[in-house]
């Protein structure tokens, strides 16, 4: 897969990822895991939820340059990364701004159609493979650093993520701030929705790398993950 194919997935993948993270915060039951603590600052400070994702994410690449004590290329692409997810995040929240839900079943059909939404622009990003967000970075970074498994240290940083926005929102808010079961439901979908879409849309080329193969191209996708 060329160095363009891959841009492009990436330059169509990020806008997406972004639109989604806020479409389920829109849905009004809660946020996934990496936005909660942007979301609750953001009830606090004059701040968007863009400018405050990008303070999080550039602390987490300055997280990742601690344990590692390394400036590698990698590393330093996620600043512009992370500057363009958080002007897609403000102009996704201007597009949605006038949008509201009027019922808890309307909200959580949404939030399901959220996560399905964030997935795509997910795995756009995965068969990219250009560069990953500041959180997963942290992430491979501490399981690296102390011999852990990737997906018990996200799901750990998610939990840790979630438990001290719920302290922030209880201490200077007295409620929860917003977060709901939507916060919940996103961790449980999107990670399921991903693996869905990169079962469909990609298949390995000759030197097993994942590229990408949409339904109506001539290559069928294989599944690159196991049953």
């Amino acid at each position: 897969m060329s160095l363009l194919t891959r841009l492009i997935l990436f330059f169509i993948g990020l806008p997406i990822m972004s639109f989604g993270v806020v479409f389920v915060i829109k849905c009004n039951l809660g946020s996934s895991p990496i936005s909660s603590l942007p979301f609750i600052i953001e009830q606090l400070t004059p701040y968007t939820l863009g400018e405050l994702t990008f303070a999080i994410n550039a602390w987490l690449v300055v997280v990742q340059y601690l344990f590692t004590r390394r400036m590698t290329s990698s590393l330093l692409l996620q600043i512009p990364m992370t500057i363009l997810f958080s002007i897609y995040i403000d102009l996704s929240a201007i597009l949605l701004e006038n949008f509201f839900v009027d019922s808890y079943l309307m909200g959580l059909t949404l939030l399901i159609t959220a996560c399905f939404v964030t997935a795509f622009g997910i795995a756009f990003l995965v068969i990219a493979n250009l560069v990953i967000l500041p959180g997963e970075g942290a992430v491979q970074v501490i399981a690296n650093r102390f011999g852990l498994d990737f997906g018990f240290t996200k799901i750990g940083f998610d939990v840790s993520c979630v438990l001290l926005s719920i302290a922030i929102a209880l201490y200077y808010l007295g409620d929860l701030g917003g977060l709901r079961e939507g916060t919940i439901i996103s961790a449980l979908l999107t990670g399921w929705f991903v693996r869905f879409w990169l079962r469909r849309i990609t298949t390995k080329d000759a030197y097993g790398r994942m590229i990408l193969a949409l339904p109506f191209t001539k290559n069928h996708p294989s599944s690159i993950i196991k049953e």
